[in-house]
């Protein structure tokens, strides 16, 4: 053997041993660009009277003195609010009510007036015609409507519009969900998420009024926000290509959807889930039967491994999954006891040539110890049992992860301080804004009510004592807030300790076998190789 050849085969065991130590380090660190929008709310001016400016004895009728330091958004609507579009099945999914049709031309206004106050009368920065519906599920029998909101122009195209610097979209909703009387749950839980997450949605706190028989109604606080789409202020990832082999795509796993593109994957099919992954992006306007195809093999392959019995099998979920994404995608929901996630409202994106992710998260309105049916339990977790992470908490390495990060992050974004900061910083910012819209929706925050759902009813534990759960004031729900998160937040390290203990894999074992072997390889081959160049 020539003495090139010799350092060339020297050269090429090196480069698959540093490949494979660089592989491990780039699927295991995180790696995303985080965008934060959420960062320095102003407080509220100070005011005698937060409620001045409403006549809630005359049907909430808002008054020229009326002011707030937040943007106000009014919904023009002289032919009446969008109707109930949505009902509930004999099986549990929601479907739609056949006949009505969710959208309605209205008429969007937003004032925002950066060097004061607001006031209904001022001059809008956004004056635009739109389509509007109800959206939720079981919030869509809410008095507190929500709504999505789609910009169009006069011939009825879409129309992109950057609101209030969270960039140019035509799809945007509007958030003020009756299960949440806090009003901060879900800004609280993206704000924290914007630190560690890429493409998390950005909202921003906003008074809505409704414009019917030329008066103007007030209806309370809401997130005007971004919806989870792919695009360069959304879910940045690579436009779809139908003349592509391979393109990106956006999926969520929730309820079964009678207008959505539903796949039937390994995991539903073999009873791993009872949910479905729907495809959200490509759009179902632009989406090919090839990439339906690509989309359910995709997260087939991911399935397959993550539910394979054999090990070796099991042991290559990194190669197919990004799993910084999947820790933090955990974290995140188990820190905010968001235990709907996984099962729904859960999504996960893969752009053109990376792996699965999972996120952006969504949706906590029952989170923060708001769940209804039962109180949340300080020291256990939730996540663990969710579909995929079923599986991947099997594995001791992956739970190593998830306490190695957490760790990390109890310093930082999840530290008591940096929380009790953001909570204070929301509170301040909505100041008269609470009032007024408890005073809006007071006789839903304080009572329970058998339908809809609204209120926590009372929990009798094991012991037989009663807790009373349904916060009656604004402080007294802050309080459940920052208390369920400490409580919780201080149980996490423990819980994810002894979740190691009872894993039944080790990926990183295996993989420490693969380096031995690696090594092992090198000390043979390198004295041979040696002596072969030295003799020639």
């Amino acid at each position: 053997m020539r003495k090139e050849q010799a350092f060339a085969l020297i050269a090429i065991v090196l480069m698959a041993i540093v490949g494979t130590l660089a592989t491990v380090y780039y699927n295991d660190r995180h790696k995303a660009d985080i965008r934060n929008t959420y960062t320095d709310l102003a407080p509220a001016p100070k005011t005698e009277d937060p409620l001045s400016g409403i006549d809630y004895e005359n049907d909430y009728v808002v008054g020229s003195d009326f002011s707030t330091n937040l943007p106000i958004v009014i919904l023009d609507m002289p032919d009446g609010e969008p109707p109930i579009s949505t009902q509930k099945t004999p099986g549990g999914d929601f479907a739609r009510i056949e006949g009505v049709e969710p959208y309605v031309d209205r008429q969007f206004i937003l004032i925002d007036n950066t060097d004061g106050l607001n006031h209904p009368e001022d001059a809008p920065v956004i004056s635009s015609m739109m389509k509007i519906k109800r959206r939720g599920n079981s919030s869509m029998l809410y008095d507190k409507a929500q709504w999505t909101v789609k910009f169009i122009n006069e011939s009825g195209q879409y129309r992109d519009i950057d609101v209030l610097g969270m960039g140019r979209e035509h799809e945007w909703i509007l958030n003020g969900s009756l299960a949440d009387k806090s009003l901060i749950r879900n800004y609280l839980a993206y704000a924290i998420s914007s630190e560690i997450m890429p493409n998390t949605p950005d909202t921003q706190f906003c008074e809505v009024i409704l414009k019917t028989d030329g008066q103007y109604r007030y209806h309370g606080v809401y997130l005007l926000g971004e919806t989870i789409r792919q695009g360069l202020n959304r879910v940045n990832i690579s436009e779809f290509n139908k003349d592509r082999l391979v393109n990106s795509y956006i999926v969520r796993r929730d309820r079964f959807d009678d207008e959505g593109v539903m796949l039937e994957t390994y995991a539903r099919l073999n009873g791993f889930t009872h949910t479905y992954w729907g495809i959200i992006f490509p759009s179902r306007k632009e989406l090919t039967d090839d990439m339906i195809r690509y989309t359910e093999a995709s997260l087939n392959e991911v399935e397959r491994i993550l539910y394979s019995d054999d090990d070796r099998t099991f042991y290559g979920y990194g190669d197919v999954i990004d799993t910084g994404s999947f820790v933090d995608y955990f974290l995140l929901n188990e820190f905010f006891t968001s235990y709907d996630a996984g099962n729904y409202s859960t999504y996960a994106y893969k752009d053109l040539t990376g792996k699965v992710r999972m996120g952006p998260v969504w949706d906590f309105d029952g989170t923060m110890d708001n769940y209804i049916v039962e109180p949340a339990q300080p020291s256990d977790l939730g996540f663990e049992i969710k579909p995929w992470f079923d599986r991947l908490c099997e594995d001791k390495e992956f739970v190593k992860k998830l306490s190695q990060r957490y760790a990390k992050l109890r310093t930082g974004p999840f530290s008591d301080r940096h929380i009790t900061e953001k909570i204070n910083e929301a509170v301040d910012h909505l100041g008269g804004a609470a009032d007024r819209d408890w005073k809006r929706w007071d006789v839903w925050y304080t009572q329970v009510h058998s339908s809809p759902h609204i209120g926590l009813p009372d929990f009798e534990n094991e012991d037989g004592i009663l807790l009373h759960r349904n916060a009656e004031t604004y402080d007294e729900e802050l309080y459940r807030i920052r208390t369920s998160l400490h409580d919780h937040a201080e149980a996490i390290p423990q819980a994810l300790s002894d979740l190691e203990h009872t894993a039944t894999r080790d990926s990183g074992l295996e993989r420490w076998k693969e380096w031995l072997l690696a090594i092992m390889l090198m000390a043979i081959l390198f004295p041979a190789v040696y002596v072969v160049a030295k003799k020639s």
